[in-house]
């Protein structure tokens, strides 16, 4: 999430300088390693925008509205949304969460409240 919040200002500004607040990861840029495996700004970048082009329209405006300057204030995001400060949060996030969707989904987590299966020692030396 930090990642795309700091690419989402030049995805819509539509700049392609890096972000400040992401590291170029290509200072050790190795050439047996393929350029997508997720240490290449721009390739991160170029992602990112794809899925911001695959929402509707009107999901990109709130994400433009609330990205294109560096204000926070629910108040004024409210106001060129016309909606209120909790409406335009909710407009934000659910404009974010389709993106994420877009990009493959949260990141998938271990759930443990299942019951643990244990293997039998017996069938776990046999060979089948």
């Amino acid at each position: 999430m930090p990642q795309l919040e700091a690419f989402l200002p030049s995805i819509v500004a539509e700049s392609y300088e890096i972000p400040s607040k992401i590291k170029d990861l290509n200072y050790k840029f190795n050439k047996s390693e393929p350029s997508n495996d997720g240490k290449n700004w721009l390739v991160l970048r170029s992602d990112i925008a794809t899925a911001f082009y695959r929402l509707t329209e009107a999901k990109q405006n709130v994400l433009r509205v609330r990205f294109s300057t560096n204000e926070n204030e629910w108040a004024l995001i409210a106001g060129d949304l016309n909606t209120t400060p909790n409406g335009a949060r909710m407009k934000v996030q659910r404009a974010v969460n389709s993106l994420i969707r877009n990009l493959g989904g949260w990141r998938p987590f271990s759930d443990e409240d299942g019951p643990v299966v244990e293997e039998d020692e017996d069938e776990s030396t046999e060979t089948h």
